[in-house]
């Protein structure tokens, strides 16, 4: 078996699968808003934006997020 450094072998798989979802990370809910790959590392780099707790809403809202 091949191994990858990221959990999914490419960029398109990972935005097909992962981008405008919902994630728990450190317990605490977000929604993805991008995926890069913009380092010569291979790793790629997720940009996440806090959900809220009832007191507070999305602070990102362009339709547009960074590349």
């Amino acid at each position: 078996m091949v191994a990858h450094p990221n959990f999914y072998e490419t960029i398109h798989e990972t935005h097909m699968r992962l981008r405008g979802t919902f994630v728990l990370y450190d317990g605490e809910p977000y929604v993805v808003l991008c995926i890069t790959n913009h380092r010569d590392d291979g790793i790629f780099r997720i940009y996440l934006e806090p959900i809220g707790n009832g007191e507070q809403m999305l602070a990102y809202n362009n339709p547009n997020p960074p590349p």
